[in-house]
């Protein structure tokens, strides 16, 4: 009775007072049943959910790993349930940041399904959940979709059409094409999810709120801030009604106001809608230093576009400590914090520090993500102006060309100006005599410049100007 209890509490999104129940049911079982007794596992395995929903991974990952300690012992080893064990543990796993290790697990879990006959017990559905969520997080949006995908069949097929749980499917899928630029389709499946959630749960249900971030989030990717603001602003709402003070969701919707208020120039209400972040995440029990890590870089960008450099480095680099602390580093984010520390210390013209950042930067790139081309474009050019700046020509022409040979091979792939970069290029030949050359690169510039910008009056009269004064040098 006291997990039955316990259970709805936790459905209601009540986690204290679930928790209260879980463990009456425990202090009773542990008096009144074999230590290796099925029952003990299940109460286990449901405080191990609830404190993961609190944020309290290490006391989740404890009680997972007695629920599947007693499992083990109890069950044939192609029971079902062991399964749920190891995608519970996956997935405290994936919210540490251990993506290996709750892939191992995950994968664990899925070997039982290939052993037993519960190909389309309900359970796996969550198993196929996490592994998304892993190749979400390792940014393998293919992959990722496709698991989320497989998840929402086995729910269908276990659960029918409206069950809150195909709702979770339907938002999984939804910020998953958000990322792959889907954007009308992501809305659509976040629609789905909140018409089921509508119908099936309280109208203060923690999960709705969750529903109401993913869209808002969707609107803000699409620069609609109006409409993201008024989606997160139900969530937090809702939130503060039926969540704890304190709560990790809490912190995640006030950060999710703040991005829209950073995106609206609105910086003073951004860095407010931080601290409220800040404050939650260094109180929460344990700390969840990848959280911190995130509103460090939050903070850092928002100090970036009011150009206080100094203000923006400190939060980067407190963002960069954590980030390089991790055990599995997310090299995406490092070459991102490289690269805006880099721009950061270029701005304050103090540009050894700039091409030392930069330089990490394209390390990594080289190493992790030598098909991003977006990515190595952005990096090289970074460099490439950096020594540019230095009157380092001769450092600045190869990182120049790099960038040129990616722009010129799939120009939509930046935003980054090839009329720039030719006419970078040209007045690095014009340095060198090479007159020809630099007459050649400012040709072009002036083709893609006259094409694509005519308006650029004073971009254009200073190509043409050095035009003449690269065949005037020829002349001489």
């Amino acid at each position: 009775i006291y997990n039955n209890i316990g259970s709805v509490y936790n459905s209601l999104g009540e986690y204290t007072k679930a928790l209260a129940h879980y463990q009456k049911a425990i202090d009773i079982q542990e008096k009144t049943l074999l230590s290796t007794h099925i029952d003990l596992s299940t109460s286990y395995s449901n405080i191990g959910i609830t404190y993961n929903a609190m944020g309290d991974h290490e006391k989740a990952l404890e009680s997972h790993k007695k629920a599947l300690e007693i499992r083990t012992k109890s069950l044939l080893s192609h029971h079902p349930d062991i399964a749920l064990s190891y995608n519970n543990i996956g997935s405290v796993e994936i919210d540490m940041g251990h993506y290996t290790t709750a892939l191992w697990y995950l994968e664990k879990a899925l070997e039982v399904r290939d052993n037993c006959d519960a190909g389309y017990h309900v359970g796996f559905a969550n198993v196929y959940d996490n592994i998304g969520r892993v190749y979400q997080s390792m940014d393998d949006k293919l992959k990722a979709q496709s698991n989320f995908q497989t998840a929402l069949e086995i729910r269908k097929h276990s659960l029918g059409e409206n069950h809150p749980d195909i709702a979770n499917s339907y938002n999984n899928l939804g910020a998953i094409y958000n990322l792959m630029e889907e954007k009308q389709k992501a809305i659509e499946y976040c629609e789905k999810a909140l018409v089921i959630q509508k119908q099936s749960l309280s109208e203060n249900h923690p999960s709705l709120a969750n529903t109401y971030n993913n869209i808002g989030l969707i609107y803000h990717s699409m620069k609609d801030n109006t409409k993201a603001l008024t989606f997160c602003q139900q969530a937090l709402a809702l939130q503060l009604k039926s969540l704890p003070e304190g709560h990790p969701s809490i912190a995640t919707t006030y950060n999710n106001i703040g991005l829209i208020h950073n995106s609206m120039k609105d910086y003073p209400t951004a860095l407010s809608m931080y601290e409220k972040v800040l404050s939650i995440q260094q109180n929460a029990m344990p700390v969840k230093e990848q959280s911190l890590g995130i509103t460090y870089y939050n903070i850092g960008s928002t100090y970036s576009l009011m150009e206080n450099c100094a203000q923006a480095i400190s939060f980067f680099e407190r963002a960069l400590t954590i980030q390089q602390k991790a055990s599995e580093p997310n090299q995406k984010d490092l070459v991102n914090t490289y690269n805006i520390i880099g721009r950061m210390y270029n701005e304050m013209n103090d540009y050894e520090k700039a091409i030392s950042f930069y330089e990490r930067s394209i390390t990594i790139c080289e190493d992790h993500f030598a098909n991003d081309e977006q990515l190595l474009a952005t990096t090289y050019h970074n460099i490439a102006l950096t020594y540019h700046a230095t009157n380092d020509l001769l450092k600045a022409l190869p990182f120049y060309q790099q960038t040129l040979s990616i722009c010129m091979k799939n120009p939509s792939v930046t935003d980054l100006s090839l009329a720039h970069i030719y006419s970078s290029i040209g007045t690095i030949y014009d340095s060198k005599e090479d007159y020809e050359q630099a007459i050649s690169y400012y040709q072009k510039s002036i083709e893609l410049e006259e094409n694509e910008n005519p308006k650029n009056d004073l971009f254009l009269s200073t190509i043409y100007s050095n035009i003449a004064a690269a065949y005037k040098s020829l002349e001489d």
